[in-house]
């Protein structure tokens, strides 16, 4: 997520707001089933995009190594717990969409690895949503079936 944050006046974030950045970070991993990627995190100075722009974080995947980088900025352009929260899911959907993205940017790129990017994003969208889907819809039964039963 890149903000300017030379045109608005910037927060500084503390160590509890990296550590609710990494706890948020890690939650949507972990709901994104994204196991497969060895993470660290950095709070860092001076944070910059892959254009040189100042930001809030950002993502540094290595796609070959399934390796990333999640970093939050020691200065960012709003404050709070929401900001936190959403600048994670901000990261960890640009780690969900590493591969792709990786592919879209190769010269090379084989029709097939494009292909099987493309269904392990599907896939986990089903595995994830799907299925809360079906969850919610498990616990409504069982709560009418409940309800049933005491009338």
């Amino acid at each position: 997520m890149s903000a300017d944050i030379n045109k608005i006046a910037p927060t500084e974030t503390t160590e509890e707001d990296y550590k609710e950045f990494v706890s948020r970070c890690r939650w949507w991993l972990r709901y994104l089933g994204l196991t497969g990627w060895d993470i660290g995190y950095r709070h860092v100075a001076d944070l910059c995009d892959d254009h040189g722009d100042p930001c809030d974080a950002c993502c540094q995947p290595n796609i070959e190594g399934h390796i990333a980088v999640l970093s939050l900025s020691t200065r960012i352009s709003e404050s709070g717990q929401s900001v936190l929260s959403r600048l994670a899911f901000h990261e960890v959907c640009e780690l969900f969409l590493a591969d792709i993205d990786g592919l879209a940017k190769d010269r090379y790129c084989a029709e097939q690895a494009i292909n099987v990017a493309r269904h392990n994003i599907i896939r986990i969208l089903e595995n994830t949503l799907f299925t809360e889907k079906e969850r919610g819809r498990q616990r409504a039964k069982t709560h009418t079936s409940k309800k049933e039963k005491t009338e």
